[in-house]
């Protein structure tokens, strides 16, 4: 397949406000070209059928969506106690502050991350981007074995996604540079949920 790259990306979220030089950097950072294995594996989701990734059963596992049930299934209640105990004043103000008792929020965060322990496998810029770059299922389908028949539908639902990723990459960004944080180097699932809870970017501001 030809190789993707990151200017008409890099072109687009300049019009929208980004200085391009910090682009330039940001996305050079990654070193890696955008990778269509993303949308893949949601266009893949997307059609209902049977597909998969045409890669090695490693290759696959990379972009695979998070197992809750293998997360939340590595830890202990115990550990969730104790992570609860250790912290008791922070969840007690939580509690004050929004009515949510710690054994929920615990609960969420063992399911999500396994308590922090996995934040993701990827650069959230990398998922993000690339899927902001592949906005058609012609661009995807070199790396997808098994879609056959009538796509128009599963096209428009990949320009929809990928439309999606694009606000969520805008948020992402301005996030990383409102914290002093690397935007490269902030991992996320493969869908570009960061952090201990694994929020959206464009949800962070409001939670």
């Amino acid at each position: 397949k030809d190789s993707l790259c990151w200017d008409n990306l890099i072109d687009r979220l300049h019009r929208d406000g980004f200085q391009k030089e910090h682009l330039q950097k940001i996305f050079a950072d990654l070193g890696s070209p955008p990778l269509p294995e993303f949308m893949g594996q949601k266009a893949i989701e997307l059609y209902g059928g049977k597909a998969s990734l045409a890669a090695s059963e490693a290759q696959r596992l990379q972009f695979a969506p998070p197992d809750y049930s293998r997360i939340a299934g590595g830890m202990s209640v115990a550990a969730g106690r104790n992570r609860m105990n250790a912290h008791s004043k922070f969840f007690e103000g939580l509690y004050k502050r929004y009515g949510v008792p710690a054994p929920f929020i615990i609960a969420v965060l063992m399911v999500e991350t396994g308590l922090g322990s996995q934040t993701g496998r990827q650069s959230a810029l990398l998922s993000l981007g690339s899927m902001s770059v592949t906005d058609s299922l012609d661009m995807v389908l070199p790396v997808v074995s098994g879609i056959s028949g009538e796509t128009a539908n599963l096209n428009e639902r990949v320009k929809a996604r990928s439309d999606w990723a694009y606000n969520e990459l805008k948020a992402l960004i301005r996030y990383a540079q409102t914290s002093g944080k690397d935007a490269a180097s902030i991992p996320g699932s493969v869908y570009g949920a960061i952090g201990l809870c694994q929020f959206m970017p464009s949800n962070i501001d409001a939670y």
